[in-house]
């Protein structure tokens, strides 16, 4: 038996007792249920599939609730800037970034959104994970930490090690 649960911002339909298609507004997936068959508890809001047939057939359980589970949840992460000589710039959808540099560094963001707390730190949330990560390891190689001054871009629990220089050995 196999039960998936379902978050209250998700849709569920059973398409010619061949699918089962849950959605929600940003996205959807479609199982095929042919070999199955399906129980809906409301109150617990778990869907129960039962298998019919004797199939080998294998379903990996945690990996769909936890996809699921995705959907209904933001991702977050904080970045601090260390050291001199930077500028942040927020203006609508668009980030600024100069790390004394000759350019300066635009991120046109449309999939996640980036608020900037403080004169050094910056909050960035998202729903999709791959963009996301995409746009936090953008950020992150902008200005890469230095290993000799532990200047640069770091994430909130990034671990730091600092470098000795040869004239402090």
């Amino acid at each position: 038996m196999l039960k998936i649960y379902i978050p209250n911002n998700l849709n569920f339909l059973v398409l010619a007792n061949k699918y089962l298609y849950i959605y929600n507004s940003n996205h959807f997936i479609m199982i095929n249920i042919n070999f199955f068959s399906i129980y809906y508890n409301q109150y617990l809001q778990v869907i129960n599939l039962k298998k019919t047939n004797t199939l080998n057939l294998k379903y990996n359980k945690n990996f769909l609730n936890m996809f699921l589970f995705s959907w209904e949840n933001f991702f977050f992460s904080k970045l601090y800037f260390i050291g001199k000589g930077f500028k942040l710039k927020k203006l609508s959808n668009n980030t600024y970034l100069n790390f004394n540099y000759s350019h300066t560094n635009l991120i046109i963001n449309q999939k996640n959104i980036i608020k900037k707390i403080q004169k050094n730190k910056l909050l960035i949330f998202g729903k999709n994970l791959n963009n996301f990560k995409q746009t936090v390891n953008y950020i992150l190689n902008i200005k890469i930490l230095n290993k000799y001054t532990k200047r640069g871009l770091r994430a909130t629990k990034q671990i730091v090690y600092k470098k000795k220089s040869k004239g402090n050995i």
